[in-house]
């Protein structure tokens, strides 16, 4: 009967159990590299969807004919699908009283319009995106930003062009 190891160290009489393991710590490592490279990233996924997107936009200091010329309804423009609602209110500003103090007041001419918007936007993998153009400092045109609270957005509304912050996102 043939031992599993015998006196010279070899498994089965064959192969010596030192080589044997060296083999196949080698033949492990080339598979975790090749799993590293080849099959350890995600699959990209290229599927969008069309869709629009309720936004609430904040936008501040506006000259007064500019609030009160944004629509409501229906815009059907290419970034703005429509305007749900439209609140106008005098900006508030700080000014230094008599002793240098800071005082909330109200604006004398400045407006702030809050407006709850339906966008034109796209859903991937990785969220709503924007689908409007914006010009950049560079001269190149932006298309499909992510959409996020926070992020500042030039819309076209009828005849009307502002920009405001993104207050809120109805999904």
């Amino acid at each position: 009967m043939v031992a599993l190891i015998d006196e010279d160290g070899r498994l089965f009489g064959l192969v010596n159990i030192v080589d044997l393991l060296v083999v196949l710590v080698v033949v492990a490592m080339v598979a975790a590299g090749w799993a590293l490279v080849a099959g350890g990233a995600e699959p990209q996924t290229n599927e969008t969807e069309n869709t629009t997107t309720v936004v609430t936009i904040e936008a501040q200091q506006l000259e007064p004919y500019v609030a009160e010329a944004v629509p409501n309804g229906s815009v059907g423009g290419q970034e703005v699908v429509a305007v749900h609602s439209k609140t106008v209110e005098p900006t508030t500003v700080f000014v230094p009283d008599r002793n240098g103090q800071l005082r909330v007041r109200e604006h004398p001419r400045l407006k702030t319009a809050t407006l709850r918007v339906e966008l034109n936007t796209t859903r991937t993998a990785h969220g709503l995106n924007f689908t409007g153009e914006r010009k950049t400092t560079r001269g190149f045109v932006e298309q499909d930003r992510p959409l996020r609270i926070g992020q500042r957005l030039r819309l076209d509304i009828g005849d009307t062009t502002l920009a405001g912050n993104v207050t809120a996102i109805e999904n």
